[in-house]
């Protein structure tokens, strides 16, 4: 059944561990794309990887705000046999869904860090602030404030020293990036 509008609002998790024919939410991992595109995927595979994290912590229950409290999201209300089957089959979909994004989001988020790490290796007068600045907005998922505050700069700063860092992704590329390849800096 495809997801509506109304079926993805009530959907566990914000729909995308659903498991009826969502496909990935994240960019392959070596799909060419810009540092900001990459970026932007691990930020958003980071918050797949927590919710899928979730949904296997449950065993795939379908939880949800407001349920009768007898378990998460109220379960089924019909004991009868089909009902059973019916909730056995969506849990089992939830679990698998979450399995593949698990996956998914590794892929992408791993290729981040390979990067981030090549920025600090291969920037040496800017490569550990642009580092700490990626890590924190794009893998701990932390607000701009929230950055500048744990690095001690000033919003615009942080995002000069991530421009600097996609720039130079950019003109090195993702793949040279993650092995520390090139110097960003004469």
């Amino acid at each position: 059944m495809p997801q509506t509008p109304a079926r993805a609002a009530e959907a566990p998790l914000g729909g995308g561990l659903s498991g009826e024919g969502v496909g990935p939410a994240v960019r392959p991992p070596t799909a060419p794309c810009t540092a900001s595109q990459l970026f932007e995927d691990a930020r958003r595979a980071v918050a797949e990887h927590r919710e899928a994290c979730l949904v296997l912590a449950l065993d795939g229950e379908d939880w949800r705000p407001g349920g009768d409290g007898a378990r998460p999201g109220g379960g089924p209300s019909d004991a009868s046999a089909f009902a059973a089957v019916m909730a056995a089959e969506a849990r089992a979909a939830r679990i698998e869904a979450a399995r593949e994004a698990i996956g998914r989001c590794e892929e992408s988020v791993g290729l981040a860090l390979a990067v981030i790490a090549g920025v600090a290796a291969a920037m040496p007068a800017h490569g550990r602030r642009c580092a700490d600045v990626l890590m924190l907005r794009y893998v701990d998922c932390l607000g701009w404030e929230a950055v500048a505050a744990q690095v001690g700069l000033s919003v615009r700063r942080c995002h000069e020293l991530r421009d600097l860092a996609a720039d130079w992704v950019d003109a090195v590329g993702a793949r040279r990036a993650a092995e520390g390849m090139g110097s960003a800096e004469g």
